[in-house]
């Protein structure tokens, strides 16, 4: 059987840059194809994106990823790394984010216990979590004043156009 369906013809010939009618591939492809119902497949798209950040500073704010204005970003991951020895005053150390209503959300916090050396790693991934457009997904380091510590946080997910489809 063969599929005459001009949509397919069209876009083959975009995405390939190939004459139809000269051919053989394309049309083998074009007149072959099984159909399959999309029902909006103009908005099935995303980009994945993948942001870390570092800071050996006290009471500092660093910014990991800022979301863009003009398309939604889902978040599906984080780490939050935490690494201090004994004389270091800091006292705990997060990922923050700012949700649809532009709260701010806290959403992994690493405390330090004091006067010993200590090193944790918090690692999540969940479902998409919509954030804010045009907001900070920040790293906060809480208390410190000397520098004997570090801390790093990457997050991943995936950025969707205006109107798309999040899976």
């Amino acid at each position: 059987m063969e599929v005459l369906n001009t949509d397919v013809f069209t876009e083959l010939k975009q995405v390939t840059g190939s004459n139809l009618l000269k051919d053989i591939l394309p049309k083998k492809l074009a007149t072959s194809i099984v159909p399959v119902i999309d029902i909006n497949p103009k908005h099935s798209w995303f980009t994945n994106v993948q942001n870390s950040g570092f800071s050996t500073a006290a009471n500092t704010t660093t910014t990991i990823y800022t979301t863009p204005t003009t398309s939604d970003f889902f978040l599906t991951g984080f780490t939050l790394a935490l690494s201090a020895d004994a004389t270091s005053t800091l006292t705990a150390a997060a990922i923050k984010y700012y949700n649809e209503n532009n709260k701010e959300i806290v959403l992994a916090y690493l405390s330090k216990p004091s006067v010993i050396a200590d090193s944790q790693t918090l690692s999540l991934s969940f479902p998409p979590l919509k954030i804010a457009r045009g907001t900070n997904i920040s790293l906060q380091l809480y208390g410190g004043v000397t520098a004997n510590h570090a801390c790093g946080g990457s997050i991943w997910g995936h950025l969707v156009g205006n109107n798309q489809v999040v899976y």
